[in-house]
């Protein structure tokens, strides 16, 4: 339900302005109505009302809108630049090239390979004569990723060069074969071990016989070769033909038991011998023998780079590894991001697809080594604001109505120092003042009555000081965690256990158990012990719920109980133990309240106003302690009447706001803190203490 404001009621989510003749609400920032009823304003649907970069998405939030960089895009989402994932991590087949593109990536085939890019097979370039080029008697033989030209059987040399006949070979090389031997294939090699017709010899050496017969001259049978001696010479069928001399035959050795080849071997006759072929997916060995070649142990593997190879009996097989799908000559990538793709990414972490499977990463703007347990980067400077609203009982002293009860709205500023690893918030904070004066000192302290400001600039000069560590892991976006019960002390030592501690019983400084109270501290520098609070003047009697009190009773007339003496600088410490319930809206933005458990204070010391000045405002620089013309320090009476007599009631109730405003590296004072969350004009409670 809203505040009031004249005659209308405004919605939560509204103002009541008081600048015209009639009070009248207005919607406030990100809302849209007639203040009575106000609609959240969707800044996503008019590109107007938003400054997301051009590859950011946008998110309507209540009041407010996010921007959150799309894939393939890093920044805040007011400025995105794209990743070149060709840098680092992409899907792309490794016998691709990968493209970088605008938010994302292309991949393309490299030569020897076609496909999408994803997953590239083999270009077979010998079913294309265009596509490869081998010498005459040699042939094409594929391979993965390109081809090789080996010369045919019976052939040597290199195949993309030139291819010789063996028996061209041997007749070249007179270690085997003279320039007349009859060269024939034996199996595996070219032999010579006879002449041709019209020369005699063992075919390594040869001599013309013109005495040889005319079956075996050469000119007719080319298997008939001439024997004998001088004078006697004969003819017959050389090895590898049959017949008789002028009709020899070849023999066919494959004929006959694979022309002893082998089962490994292919046999393939020629004139006068035969020769045996390694069949394919088998080499020959040291010994000549064709034994099976590994093929998945040669440098360029005949299946795709991510498959597995298993070796068999003269071949292979190829098989793509988990996190792929083919059949091992192409191995496309699975997308386990995709929808149905089976990652086990936890809720607040992102699936990212990788070559062959995928990582979990959390999802920005959470953080974290382990992505089942995400949680927002809290660490960094943090602004609060409190909204709190107090009110309190009369304090009447004698037959004088010292202070009207009364009721005063303010905002409290706070810097908080948060480091956070997923599991524990390290907390460091400090006060940084009040947009309402006089300051919140009284009657936020049952049972005390003294009232003053503190200047923005002795918080400023503040350190932070340590407060009690957050046990809570995996804070995310919507969460909500009660802070356990913390005391902040201030103006006093009350030593390691300051929650616990003893508080001092009175201004005498003897505390509960009657032994001496914990030393006092100069929090402020100003060489007086305690916080000093400066008066605020001139002096105004509190109207009952309508103003602030801003003034320091310290001694009342005995004849009339009006006040006679007023209270100028007053040290003071203060204990107030509270914790928080906190909502985490997003990652740099935490909302709850804040519940007062107990609240005390104590009166140190003070210096007199003279009557003569209760019409000016006066400071409280450290020139101001000691006794001089310009102060009187309060007497041990003065100080009991603001420490000890006032038995006044009061309660507060505060909602607050966490926003995230620096790294911890940053140089964040309590003015970024009060700029940050300025204070807002509000003509009627947004909360209320009664």
């Amino acid at each position: 339900m809203g505040a009031g404001c004249g005659s209308q009621t405004c919605d939560p989510n509204a103002v009541c302005d008081q600048g015209g003749a009639e009070h009248s609400c207005v919607c406030t920032a990100g809302y849209e109505g007639d203040g009575e009823s106000c609609e959240d304003i969707d800044e996503c649907a008019d590109a107007d009302l938003n400054d997301c970069d051009a590859n950011a998405t946008c998110e309507n939030r209540p009041g407010s809108f996010g921007c959150s960089c799309k894939a393939g895009f890093l920044g805040d989402g007011r400025s995105c630049t794209g990743v070149d994932e060709c840098q680092g991590a992409n899907t792309c087949d490794p016998n691709a090239t990968c493209i970088n593109q605008e938010g994302g990536f292309g991949c393309e085939c490299n030569a020897g390979y076609s496909g999408d890019g994803f997953g590239c097979g083999d270009v077979d370039e010998c079913a294309d004569s265009e596509l490869f080029s081998c010498a005459q008697n040699a042939s094409c033989k594929n391979t993965f990723g390109g081809f090789d030209c080996e010369c045919d059987p019976t052939f040597a040399g290199e195949g993309d060069v030139e291819c010789q006949g063996l028996c061209e070979i041997a007749l070249g090389d007179s270690s085997v074969c003279a320039g007349d031997g009859l060269c024939r294939i034996d199996g595996t090699e070219a032999v010579c071990n006879a002449c041709v017709g019209g020369f005699t010899g063992d075919g390594k050496s040869c001599t013309a016989a013109s005495d040889c017969p005319a079956e075996c001259d050469g000119a007719d049978d080319v298997g008939a070769v001439c024997t004998g001696d001088a004078g006697s010479r004969t003819c017959e069928c050389a090895s590898g033909y049959s017949g008789s001399p002028g009709s020899c035959t070849d023999v066919d050795e494959c004929a006959t038991d694979n022309g002893g080849c082998g089962d490994s071997s292919d046999c393939i006759n020629t004139d006068g011998g035969h020769f045996c072929a390694c069949k394919t997916g088998y080499a020959r060995d040291g010994s000549g023998a064709c034994a099976d070649v590994d093929e998945c142990a040669q440098d360029a593997s005949p299946c795709h780079p991510e498959a597995t190879c298993e070796n068999t009996d003269g071949g292979f097989e190829c098989a793509c590894p988990d996190g792929f799908e083919g059949d091992g000559s192409v191995c496309t990538d699975i997308d386990e991001c995709a929808e149905g793709g089976g990652n086990d990414c936890a809720a607040n972490s992102s699936c990212v697809n990788e070559r062959g499977g995928f990582t979990c990463e959390c999802r920005a703007p959470l953080t974290g080594d382990d992505p089942s347990a995400c949680y927002c980067d809290l660490s960094g400077f943090w602004a609060m604001r409190q909204d709190l609203d107090t009110c309190w009982d009369a304090l009447t002293n004698a037959d004088i109505t010292a202070i009207s009860a009364g009721s005063m709205e303010a905002w409290v500023w706070e810097l908080h120092r948060l480091s956070y690893d997923g599991d524990t918030i390290v907390v460091e904070k400090k006060g940084c003042g009040s947009d309402n004066t006089p300051d919140l000192i009284s009657p936020l302290f049952g049972g005390e009555t003294y009232s003053s400001y503190v200047p923005d600039g002795v918080f400023d000069d503040l350190p932070l000081a340590k407060g009690v560590d957050i046990a809570e892991s995996g804070i995310v976006p919507g969460a909500t965690f009660t802070t356990p019960p913390e005391a902040a002390v201030v103006g006093i030592d009350l030593g390691d256990d300051p929650l616990n501690a003893s508080w001092p019983a009175a201004h005498d400084l003897v505390n509960a158990e009657g032994s001496a109270a914990p030393a006092w501290t100069d929090v402020d520098g100003d060489g007086e012990p305690g916080l000093t609070l400066w008066p605020h003047l001139p002096s105004e009697t509190t109207e009952a719920g309508t103003r602030n009190y801003d003034y320091l009773p310290a001694e009342l007339s005995a004849v009339d109980s009006s006040i006679v003496q007023r209270a100028g600088c007053v040290s003071v410490a203060t204990r107030i133990i509270t914790h928080l319930e906190v909502e985490v809206e997003d990652c740099t933005e935490m909302v709850g309240k804040v519940i007062n458990e107990s609240s005390q204070g104590r009166v140190r010391s003070c210096t007199l106003v003279p009557e003569s000045a209760w019409d000016s405002d006066l400071t409280c620089n450290p020139d101001d302690w000691p006794a001089s013309d310009a102060a009187e320090r309060c007497t041990s009476d003065h100080v009991g009447v603001l420490d000890d007599d006032q038995n006044q009631s009061q309660k507060s109730v505060a909602t607050f706001k966490l926003v995230k405003i620096g790294s911890l590296d940053e140089d964040v004072t309590c003015t970024h803190v009060r700029q940050k969350l300025e204070a807002e004009m509000r003509s009627a409670p947004t909360i209320t203490c009664k």
